[in-house]
This record gives C-alpha cells, structure tokens and sequence, in this order.
C-alpha cells in the first residue's frame, strides 16, 4: 500500500503543474495576436507610410523646447474631417483601410532652463502642434530643512 502512495504522490507532482502549465502555453500560441500588437503594427503602417518615427519626432521637439528629451509617447488619433477607412495612393489596400485618416501624435517630455516641459509632435505635418500648451511638469516641493 505504500508503494501505491509513494507512485500516486510522485505522479501528481509531475501531472499537476503540466495541468497548470498547458492552457498557459496554448493560450500564447494562439492565432490571435494581442490588441497591444495590433496597435504597434498599426503604428508602424503609419510610420512606412510616411509620418515621423519617434526618434525623428524626438529630435523636433528637442529642437523646439531647446533642451533634452527624457521620455516620449505615441498615440494614433483621427485626422479631422476624414474618415476612418478611404483611399491612400499606393501601397497595398490593407495599408490603405488601416492608415486612412489617421495620424501619431507623440508626446515628448524634455529638459529645458530648469524646467521639463512636454512638446507634442504631430506625426503627419512632422511639426509642433502649437495649440497644444507646452505644459510644464508640476514640481515637487522641497524638503525643508531645519
């Protein structure tokens, strides 16, 4: 009888992660790529299409704020007045349904005059948005000292 207890304790330590660790597996393998790749291929349409890939959209706010970048964002939105899906000239119609009215627009955090301040780049004109507030980062109170 111990020799059945010892063979049915060593077979569920064995079985039991396997048990755990399949689902997890198959799950990565699946056909369907994540919303977070989906969003990056998006970016990257945009970017072979023409619009500003981050470094470049750094080196322009740089330019602009006069200092150094020390973080940057990204996000699509929609051109205004166009629609989601249209006509692109070239490049092939997935490219054409995906890129279609819509640009990056990137958020630049840079160091400038004692002071980080964040510059936003539109993708498509590759220049300033100048309506956007080149809004300064809150500081943080020093510590007072007695």
């Amino acid at each position: 009888m111990s020799r059945m207890a010892r063979w049915t304790a060593g077979a569920l330590v064995a079985i039991v992660p396997l048990a755990i660790a399949l689902p997890a597996l198959a799950q990565r393998g699946g056909a369907q790529p994540s919303p977070d790749v989906n969003h990056a291929k998006e970016m990257v349409t945009l970017i072979e299409g023409g619009q500003l890939s981050l470094a470049d959209a750094t080196k322009v706010a740089e330019k602009h704020a006069k200092g150094t970048a020390l973080s940057a964002s990204c996000q699509i939105l929609m051109n205004e007045g166009q629609p989601a899906a249209g006509g692109n000239p070239g490049g092939s119609s997935a490219d054409q349904a995906g890129a279609a009215g819509k640009r990056l627009v990137y958020s630049v955090s840079c160091y400038a005059g004692e002071r980080v301040q964040v510059v936003q780049v539109d993708g498509l004109s590759k220049k300033v948005i100048e309506g956007a507030p080149a809004r300064a980062e809150p500081e943080k109170p020093q510590p007072k000292t007695p």
